[in-house]
This record gives C-alpha cells, sequence and structure tokens, in this order.
C-alpha cells in the first residue's frame, strides 16, 4: 500500500515502536546467525532455538511452560530488559544461563544471568578514575553540566574544587561570549561535559571546537558518553579537534575499510552490519567459544578479556550473577577513533 492512514498520534508511535523493535530484532538475528556459520569453520555445532517474545509476558509464559530448557547452554534474550527481568524470575529457569544481550538498562542480578552490557555506573567510574590521574589540576578546568547530572557535578568539583561552572541556557546552549570569557590562552583548558541531550552535546562541541587557536588549546571529556553522541548531525570534526575522551563498551569499527567480518556479512545479508548486529556476532561468539573452552559458563569470569569486532568482554562475578566489566577508553582522533592506554 502507497498510503497509510492513522488514527491518531498514539497510534503513530506505537507502529513506529514496534518497527523499531521488528528491526532491532530482526539486525540482532542477523548477527547471531553469522556468528553461528563462522563458529561451524572451527568445528564448532551451533542449535539455535529462536522464539519470538512478542514483546508479552503472556507470550514468555506460553513459551517457557511449553519448551524443556533443561539442557539449554544459554537464553539470550528477551531483548527488553523488563521482559528479560520477568523471564530471570522462573524458577524452571533459574539454573539456566540468561544472558541480558544489549540495553545499557541495568537488570536484575538473579541467579545465573549474565548481564553483557558493562554497565553506565561502571564506565562512569572509571572514566573518574582516568581525569583523576590524567588532569592537572593546575589547569583550567571548565564543567559545562545540565540540571539533570548535578549529582555528577558535585562529584567533579569534588575532584576538582577549583573547577569553573559554565551553566546552560534554560534552552541547552552555550552563550558564545560566555565560553570565550571562561577560556585561556595562558593554560590548557579541559572541558568536561555532561548531559546526555543532544542540542547541549552539539552546542558545547562548536563552541569550544570554535575556541581554537594557536595560542588556546582546548580539550573535551565526558564521564558518560550516551547514545546522543550517536547523531549523525553531530560533527566528528569538531570532536577530533577537541581529542573528546570518554569509556564506553564498544569501539566502532572504522568506517570505510570492510574487514574479513564486514564482507561476510554483506556477502550473506546484502548490507554492511550495524551496530546491532555487531554486538550480536560478537556476544555469540564469545559466549560459545567461552562454553567450549570451559564446558559451560558457570566459571566464565575465570576466562581473561577478550576481544571481538566492536565489544570487549570481562566477567565478574556478583552472587550467582556475572556482569561484564570490559571497557575502552578512546579517543577522537581527526574523523578516527582511537584507543588509548588504560
Amino acid at each position: 500500500s502507497k498510503e497509510i492512514v492513522y488514527d491518531s498520534i498514539e497510534d503513530t508511535r506505537r507502529l513506529l515502536q514496534s518497527r523499531n523493535l521488528h528491526t532491532l530484532s530482526a539486525d540482532f538475528y542477523a548477527g547471531v546467525l553469522l556468528a553461528a556459520d563462522t563458529l561451524t569453520h572451527y568445528g564448532i555445532t551451533v542449535k539455535l532455538d529462536v522464539f519470538d517474545t512478542e514483546n508479552s509476558i503472556t507470550k514468555i509464559n506460553e513459551i517457557v511452560g511449553s519448551h524443556d530448557f533443561s539442557k539449554t547452554d544459554a537464553i539470550i534474550g528477551p531483548l527488553i530488559p523488563s521482559n528479560f527481568d520477568y523471564l530471570s524470575t522462573k524458577t524452571t529457569l533459574r539454573d539456566v544461563p540468561k544472558v541480558a544481550p544489549l540495553s545499557t538498562n541495568p537488570v536484575a542480578l538473579r541467579n545465573a544471568v549474565y548481564q553483557s552490557v558493562t554497565p553506565k555506573s561502571f564506565l562512569r567510574k572509571r572514566m573518574f578514575e582516568y581525569l583523576d590521574k590524567s588532569l592537572n589540576r593546575e589547569d583550567n578546568i571548565v564543567l559545562v553540566v545540565d540540571s539533570l547530572n548535578r549529582n555528577i557535578e558535585k562529584e567533579l568539583l569534588d575532584m576538582f574544587p577549583k573547577a569553573t561552572l559554565l551553566r546552560p541556557e534554560k534552552s541547552n546552549y552555550l552563550l558564545p561570549e560566555l565560553v570565550d570569557s571562561l577560556l585561556v590562552d595562558s593554560l590548557p583548558n579541559k572541558v568536561i561535559l555532561e548531559s546526555q541531550d543532544f542540542s547541549l552535546i552539539s552546542s558545547a562541541s562548536s563552541q569550544m571546537s570554535a575556541q581554537l587557536t594557536d595560542m588556546r588549546s582546548v580539550q573535551l571529556f565526558t564521564t558518560y558518553r550516551s547514545n546522543a553522541y550517536e547523531n549523525s548531525n553531530l560533527s566528528q570534526k569538531q570532536l577530533g579537534d577537541l581529542q573528546f575522551t570518554y569509556t564506553a563498551d564498544r569501539l566502532p569499527l572504522k568506517l570505510g575499510e570492510y574487514n574479513h567480518f564486514q564482507n561476510h556479512y554483506i556477502r550473506t545479508f546484502g548490507k554492511p552490519p550495524n551496530r546491532t548486529a555487531v554486538r550480536a556476532y560478537d556476544l555469540v561468539l564469545d559466549l560459545i567459544l567461552r562454553k567450549v573452552y570451559r564446558g559451560d559458563l558457570k566459571s566464565i569470569n575465570e576466562i581473561g578479556e577478550t576481544d571481538y569486532q566492536e565489544s570487549r568482554f570481562l566477567y565478574q562475578k556478583e552472587n550467582n550473577a556475572f556482569q561484564n566489566t570490559g571497557y575502552f577508553l578512546l579517543q577522537h582522533d581527526d574523523f578516527a577513533i582511537k584507543e588509548l592506554k588504560k
């Protein structure tokens, strides 16, 4: 049909959410399939059972009630954290490894739960440690923090009591004349930006980049790089000029340089993999190789750090659950992103 008639904005919202979830699921599934195919080249056979939970608790109950998962090596998903948390309460699945695959939102660390995504709090803690170690207290440290991150501002001020506060305007932008007055030529300017709002991120990176001269150096940091930085309208050149530095749970593949994995994906699916497909590929490859090496996933934390296409895994045991603590310390360099030594 070339024409879709929407009865209401709410119907439109539901339709778009549904499409987004379907697309996410399809991309994730594609990555899983490619990982299974890759493993066959190592002589490892993977038996996949795929269930559509339909984003429904009723459907989850139906699936769990009608299938025997006692010999299953791992359950990956559901993708939605609330659905995953519900699944992890099922007594019949208590000892079956249940892997939270994708979302940065935390899940309940119940028995045999594996949170494969490095938590925001952990990434932030590691960045605080880096700032504490790397920034000279005598430099001109400027904090740009929105109203939703005042608790982070307090922590930063405790660490850098001489830091200057640069308050955003109510519409989340920075006044150029105020930026110019607070940055100096006589000292390195170290700007720490704390916001998940694209408007402020864009304004700050643009304003700080405009301040760069032969006489004035400016470097940009954040303790948490949210998905707002994925916006295609954000200037990568400006971030490169500012040597933007942060911690992250993934190191993106280089743009325009297709490796063996990407070419394999393109041959199989007719398009390059997006970050969801890459994540699925990395996760499944890591889980299966760890299982083959140790015999099961119960001692996953006894295997050291592993790197794949974009992801890093280093599991720590928390009671009877496991949390990934793998991370990267990254810095923009021109149009590229490089890993720094921790």
